[in-house]
């Protein structure tokens, strides 16, 4: 999007600072506006709705799909696994988790603490629990071989795609813990 707003202000000096005809500038003014709102028009309805013949999963917006499903997945293996809370490791997965699982189940990020400095610290009851870490699949063991000196149980459950359209999207690991640690806030 900044692309275009270069773009248009770039245009926009040529047509001020240039020396040709009225005419010429006249009949820019005049295509400007609907130009732009076509243009934009379109980027806020590829946004919406996807129609551009681009892979679903290379568009910068494929952060924000597939998540409603993925959730309803997720809760399902949560309590298949008998798993108290959701622990995650990145902050796009835990906003996306906690939005969708809001009021049936606690996403906690257990690293990266500093960013939740201003909230509660989770009831140590529940992190004491057993939960279920979802993390992309390739942060999953890295994340778990840091881990290993903490005494923190670590029982694979599988795969599981976030998906739109039918296109995978990402790749996460789901792990059933017990013993979390999560790093402090301070």
């Amino acid at each position: 999007m900044p692309a275009f707003a270069i773009l248009a202000a770039f245009a926009a000096s040529l047509i001020v600072n240039s020396t040709t005809s009225a005419r010429w500038k006249k009949q820019c003014v005049k295509v400007a506006a609907p130009l732009g709102f076509i243009l934009s028009t379109l980027v806020v309805l590829e946004v919406l709705r996807p129609f551009l013949p681009i892979a679903t999963s290379v568009t910068p917006l494929a952060e924000m799909r597939g998540w409603a499903g993925f959730a309803q997945v997720v809760d399902q293996r949560r309590k298949a696994s008998s798993a108290a809370w959701v622990a995650t490791l990145s902050y796009t997965e835990t906003g996306q988790l906690a939005f969708q699982l809001d009021h049936i189940a606690p996403v906690i990020q257990i690293d990266q603490r500093m960013r939740y400095v201003f909230a509660p610290e989770p009831d140590p009851a529940l992190i004491n629990s057993a939960g279920l870490l979802v993390a992309p699949a390739s942060k999953a063991e890295a994340y778990r071989s840091r881990m290993k000196n903490c005494n923190v149980q670590f029982e694979p459950l599988g795969t599981l795609d976030r998906t739109a359209s039918g296109v995978p999207l990402e790749t996460y690991a789901l792990f059933r813990i017990t013993g979390a640690k999560l790093e402090p806030s301070l």
